[in-house]
């Protein structure tokens, strides 16, 4: 819930994406169809919420740029360079 509050501004949508995910996490509605469950493991993430995702637009979106975030180990590096 905190990178929701972090990464989402707007109450409201914060609420709708919540309510969203719930079935998302009780695989209800679109993500209840045999050929969503099937390519979970197939598709890429972005590809699988572009594809069973539309009928939740805002938590669609926040999955597709969270997914999109690029990681990095540069701040641990520059700490292992002065050791």
């Amino acid at each position: 819930m905190s990178l929701l509050e972090r990464m989402v501004n707007d109450p409201e949508e914060q609420t709708t994406i919540d309510l969203q995910l719930e079935h998302f996490k009780l695989q209800q509605n679109m993500f209840a169809k045999p050929m969503a469950i099937r390519a979970l493991g197939k598709k890429t993430p972005g590809a699988w919420w572009e594809s069973y995702g539309e009928e939740y637009p805002e938590l669609q979106k926040l999955s597709i740029h969270i997914r999109s975030l690029t990681c990095s180990s540069s701040k641990c590096e520059c700490n292992w360079e002065r050791f």
